[in-house]
């Protein structure tokens, strides 16, 4: 069954429709300190950043400061990841891979499980739908990983 887009967009969209940033780091937060920039600078960054709603996001950012998503504590993934997946849907989102973080869960250790945590049965049905999605629509070195990240998406 081939998954559409506009359906997939609405999926991930009702599943975090509540979600706030809360205390997680900020979009540009997370970018200022992949910038070693000091503590004032990064303050500053997490006054600015949005926190109450992720499709205020713009696609621009995303790919402005995609170097956050290494940075991101699971309030922060759980906030960003829909605008990152919607983003990468309709072709905004040029700059960064999003589908490591969702695939490197080999190990209960794993630096990118840690950060998928909060993620409710609904949201990580709307992520494995994404993923499948993107083995669908286009070629992707990362099949093998998805197809293996699969049972950690699907358990629900």
């Amino acid at each position: 069954m081939k998954i559409k887009k506009e359906e997939l967009i609405l999926e991930i969209t009702n599943a975090f429709k509540d979600v706030k940033l809360g205390n997680g780091i900020g979009l540009q937060e997370g970018n200022t300190i992949d910038d070693y920039a000091d503590d004032k600078t990064i303050a500053e960054c997490k006054k600015i950043d949005e926190r109450k709603n992720w499709k205020n996001i713009s696609s621009e950012s995303l790919n402005k400061y995609n170097s956050a998503l290494s940075f991101f504590d699971a309030e922060a993934m759980r906030f960003h990841l829909p605008a990152f997946m919607i983003a990468d849907i309709k072709g905004e989102y040029i700059i960064g891979n999003i589908i490591f973080y969702l695939t490197d869960l080999h190990s209960l250790d794993s630096y990118s499980l840690k950060k998928m945590v909060l993620l409710n049965k609904k949201q990580k049905l709307a992520v494995a739908h994404y993923l499948q999605w993107i083995k669908e629509t286009e070629y992707s070195n990362d099949n093998e990983n998805i197809d293996i990240s699969m049972s950690f998406w699907l358990d629900v």
